[in-house]
């Protein structure tokens, strides 16, 4: 049995305003071609997935960087209509207690781009904009102690000089000590960045103001916390025989509630011992639309039902043959600590 321990979403911080602007910018696009982003990680799993759009389904699919994530189970791209993934995801989203609104949650995948990937598109936005206040967040890792928030301001045409209003209002968190001290005019494109210890209980909110233009960037607090486990299990064996007549048994495994099964090229996996011919001896997998006879085998498996069908039967009456199977799958159990 194998046990993971992780929190049961990614958050990224950012700002509000982050896709304000963004037609000439899909952070969806980026997102699925970015080659070092790393999706497998459960911690980052959920938020990534509910960014995925109709639009941008086949392409998530076919990609390497997350056609492979697992949803109730099944890979990404084991699901051949967006609505069946969609529906599945909101079922994840449900058990995971994933209740962030939009502004909350602004890009949820900022922060799981590559650094590259994540300075071209904070450049192809600011292409965009030549005046106001642009503020983003660095990478510090999900639900660190500490979050780095950067403030850039933008003089538009002629570059003109910025005034702070009003200080930076924070709430849910405070400035380290070793932030340095935020001035209260801005030269045109600069850059300050701010250090704040997070209170992980609270959202963090930060709201910077200058010259008129304002921003706010909230920073969630810590999500529920999720154990996972994952373990084999098998059936009871099946035993057929026969010496006249053919014989079909169906045997399922059914996973509780916050369990799923894993389905993959291992998963299930079967065995058999036989007396005879092993063309009279078969295990029908519910998952081939190929098998003979396809009525017997039941409902098709998903993530939270899995089938086969044990037959055998004799090219001659008189004839034993016999057939002992069983099937194993890896089940996926999930447990939400608040």
């Amino acid at each position: 049995m194998r046990s993971v321990t992780f929190h049961s979403l990614f958050i990224a911080f950012f700002a509000y305003s982050f896709c304000a602007n963004a037609e000439d910018c899909d952070p969806k696009k980026i997102l699925i071609q970015d080659t070092n982003i790393s999706v497998n990680q459960d911690t980052t799993k959920v938020a990534i997935l509910d960014q995925i759009d109709r639009d941008h389904f086949e392409d998530a699919r076919k990609s390497s960087q997350v056609g492979g994530t697992l949803v109730e189970g099944t890979p990404l791209s084991g699901y051949a209509k967006f609505d069946d993934f969609r529906t599945a995801l909101d079922r994840e989203k449900k058990l995971y207690k994933y209740d962030l609104n939009e502004r909350k949650v602004a890009i949820v995948v900022q922060q799981s781009l590559s650094e590259n990937a994540l300075n071209a598109y904070i450049s192809c936005l600011q292409k965009n904009r030549d005046t106001g206040v642009f503020v983003w967040a660095t990478n510090t890792g999900a639900f660190s102690d500490k979050a780095i928030i950067n403030i850039k301001w933008l003089g538009g045409v002629g570059g003109a000089q910025g005034q702070l209003e009003n200080g930076i209002p924070i709430e849910g968190a405070t400035l380290s000590d070793a932030t340095k001290t935020i001035p209260n005019s801005w030269r045109d494109k600069q850059v300050v960045s701010l250090i704040l210890n997070r209170h992980r209980n609270k959202d963090a909110i930060i709201i910077v103001k200058i010259s008129g233009y304002s921003e706010t960037i909230i920073i969630p607090k810590d999500p529920p916390l999720v154990t996972t486990e994952e373990n084999w299990i098998t059936t009871e064996p099946v035993q057929l025989e026969t010496d006249k007549d053919d014989k079909f048994k169906e045997v399922c495994l059914s996973a509780n509630s916050g369990e799923f099964f894993i389905l993959n090229e291992a998963s299930p996996s079967y065995n058999r011992e036989i007396v005879g011919d092993a063309n009279h001896n078969k295990i029908i997998r519910c998952d081939n639309p190929q098998a003979t006879p396809p009525a017997d085998c039941g409902a098709k498996n998903n993530a939270k039902r899995v089938c086969m069908t044990v037959s055998t039967s004799t090219g001659k009456t008189g004839v034993t043959q016999s057939i002992k199977a069983t099937m194993s799958v890896l089940r996926q159990k999930i447990t939400i600590k608040d």
